[in-house]
């Protein structure tokens, strides 16, 4: 695979010696479950995976500059679709996590492969419970696409896959102007954030402060009616979590 560089981060072809580096986060217990697979239980398990990947030669190994470390990797797997398509997937090691380098490395990888391949749509998808991988997506301005209901176990209970594409056509039209960039914000130094209560702060998006939806009943949201016809929106989180939502009713 092509070597490619980002500020921080080396993307390059695996070798034998990155052994250590993918046993240290692939053995995390909170590292693999969010990505779907199994922890690695030992060093060989480490050895089988780094071989199997270099056979298939369609993931790099996510070098930190700062350090030379592996911290993770970010692969393009086969996808059948009508138009030439890769499967994005990624993984990092938890102590990198909140630094923004995943999405500068999908970036790199998103320019690659529009500007240098012929492939004409990459989709990517995650677990419902691992928003942090939903601020990834959107922040590389992939398309929410839809769910497979039940579709992936974690910590013994079943949740929702959630399925996102981006063509090359919207990539050169948004190409330069970031325009996906807007569906997550945060406003830390708001005295209010988060506004409401949220098990990981770090999941919650201000983007939508006010609700735009406010004064419809049809705005989908889990809200309650006060005495004199006030809405209570107190128990809602989807101005929060699910922009595309916002704006499809909106249309």
């Amino acid at each position: 695979m092509k070597t490619l560089t980002t500020e921080r981060l080396i993307l390059r072809e695996w070798k034998h010696s990155d052994v250590n580096d993918l046993y240290a986060y692939a053995s995390r217990p909170n590292v693999g479950p969010w990505a779907d697979w199994q922890p690695h239980t030992s060093l060989e398990d480490s050895k089988e995976y780094l071989e199997h990947t270099m056979t298939l030669g369609d993931t790099w190994a996510l070098v930190y500059k700062a350090d030379n470390r592996v911290i993770g990797s970010v692969g393009l797997h086969k996808s059948n679709r009508a138009l030439p398509c890769k499967e994005l997937g990624y993984v990092m090691h938890n102590s990198y996590w909140g630094k923004g380098l995943m999405s500068e490395a999908v970036k790199e990888v998103i320019r690659f492969v529009f500007e240098q391949t012929d492939t004409e749509i990459i989709t990517v998808r995650h677990g419902s419970y691992n928003q942090r991988s939903r601020r990834v997506i959107y922040k590389c301005g992939f398309r929410f696409e839809g769910m497979e209901k039940d579709a992936m176990l974690f910590e013994g209970k079943c949740y929702d896959k959630w399925i996102y594409s981006l063509t090359k056509s919207e990539w050169l039209e948004n190409k330069g102007r970031h325009k996906q960039n807007y569906r997550f914000y945060q406003n830390r130094m708001c005295e209010y954030f988060p506004c409401h209560k949220i098990n990981n702060p770090d999941d919650f998006s201000c983007q939508f402060c006010f609700c735009p939806l406010y004064a419809r009943d049809d705005c989908g949201g889990n809200y309650s009616m006060l005495e004199g016809g006030v809405k209570d929106c107190t128990n809602c989180l989807k101005p929060h979590i699910n922009y595309d939502g916002i704006v499809e009713r909106l249309r």
